[in-house]
């Protein structure tokens, strides 16, 4: 059984714009979301194989800003800012391979917190993520 610790980090954003008979509207949404997930690890197979299957699930802290902007003719014009920390879940899968004092992994994993804002509305920050990477063994 291994304890994790992982943080992640995510970008999205849209842009769009509408033209009206008073001239085009531009409007841009920002969400940045960072998240942070502490829970057990399990390994199926013995530890002395090395190709092992992976499984592991806990909660996950979601901290969640929001950026809205947007302009009228080129002029700017509101600019709301929100954010939101919520408890949600986490649960993953994978593969890895021993090699030298770790392993090299691939996690498919899946996170979900429910949101509610006053900018996008009721929405879930709901992911599937794929992970590769190499995983350091202390003991």
């Amino acid at each position: 059984i291994e304890v994790m610790f992982k943080t992640g980090f995510s970008p999205p954003n849209n842009v769009f714009t509408v033209n009206r008979d008073e001239g085009p509207y531009s409007a841009r949404v920002d969400t940045r979301q960072l998240h942070f997930s502490l829970g057990p690890r399990v390994r199926i197979m013995d530890r002395s194989s090395p190709w092992n299957i992976t499984a592991a699930v806990g909660p996950r802290l979601f901290l969640l800003r929001t950026i809205s902007s947007g302009s009228r003719d080129g002029q700017p014009f509101a600019e709301f800012i929100e954010q939101s920390t919520k408890v949600g879940l986490f649960a993953a899968v994978g593969f890895e391979y021993a090699l030298g004092p770790g392993a090299i992994f691939a996690d498919v994993g899946l996170g979900w917190a429910p949101m509610q804002h006053t900018i996008t509305g009721n929405v879930s920050t709901g992911n599937l993520a794929i992970t590769l990477g190499y995983r350091f063994f202390l003991l």
